[in-house]
């Protein structure tokens, strides 16, 4: 009708008062925005690690001994990520202090025999690598727990390690002498029980004919 049509001119007009039944009137109103959630850590339990030591380690490490070389990698490389994650979330020296053994173990069986249970260049110097990375966050020295991991393993990690220098690969006497380095700043204190079987394969060392890994057998000793 008339009246209407005038209601609306009135309304469309940029100057005009609100009407009282105006349309905005029926809009749905404004949901307020939900705030946003925060990240929460989990717990140590709720992340695993109990089960992990409990379970899931040991598994690890004998599929580390598998005869596929793809699944021995692939268990190596497992073991290696928990140690990183575990060490950011936990702490690096109890983290270390719990795998040091496990870790020596297996990298004794598989390297420190002769001839070589691992056949795999590869793998031989992963098992090497993750073995220095081990020692190496159990700290300078190694606290209480850690200490006594280390004095528990110490003969099997110096075998191991004098076995890697006699490798053909010339990364894994490298990584060798990374790893008898961070096992003297762990365990300076009964180091000396094992310093022959550690400085004999590096004196060893010193005879390569690249001069990298006649250097740094150098430094080691």
């Amino acid at each position: 009708s008339g009246g209407l049509r005038r209601q609306l001119r009135v309304r469309s007009s940029p100057n005009a008062l609100p009407c009282p039944w105006s349309w905005h009137r029926f809009s749905p109103p404004q949901l307020p925005t939900p705030p946003r959630l925060r990240r929460v850590s989990p717990p140590q339990a709720e992340w695993g690690w109990p089960l992990w030591l409990g379970e899931v380690q040991a598994a690890v490490v004998d599929a580390a001994a598998d005869e596929r070389e793809s699944v021995r990698a692939a268990a190596i490389a497992c073991l290696q990520a928990v140690l990183s994650a575990a060490s950011a979330r936990l702490g690096q020296a109890d983290v270390a202090a719990a795998m040091v053994k496990p870790i020596a173990e297996l990298t004794a069986a598989r390297v420190g025999s002769h001839p070589f249970a691992e056949v795999s260049e590869e793998v031989r110097l992963s098992l090497v690598a993750l073995l220095a990375d081990v020692l190496n966050r159990l700290g300078s020295p190694a606290e209480a727990a850690g200490a006594e991991a280390v004095s528990a393993v110490l003969e099997s990690v110096a075998r191991s390690l004098g076995r890697a220098h006699a490798d053909p690969n010339p990364a894994c006497k490298l990584v060798a002498c990374d790893a008898a380095d961070a096992l003297a700043r762990a365990a300076p204190d009964v180091v000396h029980r094992c310093l022959g079987s550690l400085v004999k394969p590096l004196l060893g060392s010193l005879l390569h004919q690249r001069a990298a890994v006649r250097s740094r057998a150098l430094e080691s000793v």
